[in-house]
């Protein structure tokens, strides 16, 4: 498991998709520090999944982060978008717990 801290200004009217923006790009940034060159990254975001798979457009405040992540995602060889398997539920809700608790501190 790897842990990756990172930071979002918080955004109301997002109902919390900038978060997921964010961590994915720090994920990314960590793994190319560890010369991976390929990744599959399970995500449990339906948002998330359906703007990276669709390349549509986005909320204007999310312009930026989703740019950011796609040069990112860009930096590998390959990357694959998947959603979470039922069986990883429960690595999810930790994450989001552990969020929320920096979040309220």
């Amino acid at each position: 498991m790897l842990r990756v801290p990172f930071r979002v200004q918080r955004q109301p009217a997002l109902s919390g998709r900038e978060v997921g923006y964010a961590a994915l790009t720090a994920v990314c940034a960590a793994a190319r520090r560890r010369a991976v060159d390929s990744v599959r990254f399970a995500i449990d975001d339906p948002s998330l999944i359906a703007d990276l798979r669709r390349h549509d457009a986005v909320p204007p405040p999310l312009a930026m982060p989703y740019v950011r992540l796609g040069c990112a995602l860009n930096q590998f060889r390959r990357y694959e978008i998947a959603d979470l398997p039922p069986g990883d539920a429960d690595l999810s809700a930790r994450a989001r717990s552990e969020a929320a608790m920096h979040v309220a501190a």
